[in-house]
C-alpha cells in the first residue's frame, strides 16, 4: 500500500483539525468523511474536495473507499466505531480518550488484538510538548487542560496545564 486511504469519522473540532493538515501528508489521503450533522459535513467537504460524504459511520466503513479510519467523534462513540472498523478490516487511528469506561477500553483493545494484521493507535499529540516533557523530567505531574476551536490547535502555554501535585 503506497498511500493509505483514510476516512475521517466526525468532522467537528478535532476532525476539522485533521482535515486541515492531511493534504500535507505524502502517504495518506482523505477519501471519505462522515458526520451526522449535514452542515458540518458540507463544511468539511469544502476542505476535502473529492472525499466521499457519509452521514453514518456504518456506510463509510462498508463503502470500500478507505483502508483506515480516523475516529474523531464524541468520546463515548469511540469503541463502537473502532470495533466496527476492525470487523470490516480497517486500520484505526482514534482520538483520545480511547473510551469513557475501562470496560469499553478493554473491549476495544480486545477487538484490536483479534485483528493482529491491522494497525491501531491513539492520538496523544501532547506527549511531545517541550513544557510537558520538562515538567515530567523535573518530577512534576501535569495534566493537559486545553480547549479547541475549528481554527487553531491549542498552545503549549503554561496556562494550558494543571498541576496535579
Amino acid at each position: 500500500m503506497d498511500k493509505v486511504r483514510f476516512g475521517i469519522i466526525g468532522v467537528g473540532n478535532m476532525g476539522m483539525y485533521h482535515i486541515n493538515y492531511f493534504n500535507t501528508l505524502e502517504n495518506a489521503s482523505i477519501e471519505a468523511i462522515c458526520d451526522a450533522d449535514a452542515k458540518k459535513l458540507d463544511t468539511a467537504a469544502a476542505k476535502a474536495p473529492g472525499a466521499k460524504k457519509f452521514s453514518t459511520y456504518q456506510e463509510l466503513i462498508s463503502s470500500g473507499a478507505v483502508d483506515a479510519v480516523l475516529v474523531a467523534t464524541p468520546h463515548f462513540q469511540h469503541p463502537e466505531i473502532a470495533i466496527a472498523a476492525f470487523e470490516k478490516g480497517l486500520h484505526v487511528l482514534c482520538e483520545k480518550p480511547e473510551a469513557v469506561t475501562v470496560k469499553e477500553a478493554r473491549r476495544m483493545n480486545a477487538a484490536a488484538d483479534a485483528h493482529p494484521k491491522l494497525k491501531f493507535s491513539l492520538n496523544f499529540q501532547m506527549r511531545t510538548s517541550p513544557l510537558l516533557n520538562k515538567n515530567i523530567e523535573g518530577g512534576d505531574k501535569v495534566a493537559c487542560c486545553t480547549s479547541f476551536d475549528d481554527q487553531e490547535f491549542p498552545s503549549h502555554e503554561p496556562s494550558s496545564f494543571l498541576r496535579l501535585n
